[in-house]
């Protein structure tokens, strides 16, 4: 296979994981995670391919010899575009984490409060249930948007 060929697939593969991680982003921006999860097969295997292609090209840089330089610059760019889809890519993923992160909190914390417990003595002996450490009942409401 001659330089341009290999460099012909590695822009096939490359472009693949575009359109995957630009749908991801897309969803993730959306806040569709249940959609967005559903992708991670497909960019698992994209990006492994990726890879492959790019440790042939280590392993032999004189695969690049003879290439055209219109390929070479094409190729130059479609990796500049994989770092900034990437890049955002871990953005929103590491947002999606932390709100999912921060909503269990919230969540948790209401339940630890809502336990009831065997409360504090008053100064007569008896169960004082209206301490504040009697555990309380309370509400909780989630919004979608979360």
């Amino acid at each position: 296979m001659d330089a341009n060929e290999r460099i012909r697939d590695l822009l096939i593969v490359a472009d693949g994981l575009c359109t995957v991680l630009t749908r991801e982003n897309a969803l993730l921006r959306e806040r569709k995670y249940d959609d967005a999860k559903q992708l991670l097969e497909e960019k698992t295997l994209l990006a492994n391919g990726l890879e492959a292609h790019y440790r042939g090209f280590e392993q032999d840089p004189a695969a690049f010899d003879g290439a055209d330089s219109d390929l070479r610059e094409e190729l130059r760019e479609m990796a500049e575009r994989i770092d900034e889809l990437v890049e955002e890519n871990g953005r929103r993923l590491q947002i999606a984490i932390r709100s999912g992160k921060a909503l269990m909190d919230v969540i948790s914390d209401a339940v630890r409060e809502a336990q009831p417990n065997a409360g504090t003595y008053s100064a007569s002996g008896l169960v004082n249930k209206s301490s504040p450490h009697s555990g309380k009942n309370s509400s909780l409401s989630l919004n979608k948007s979360l």
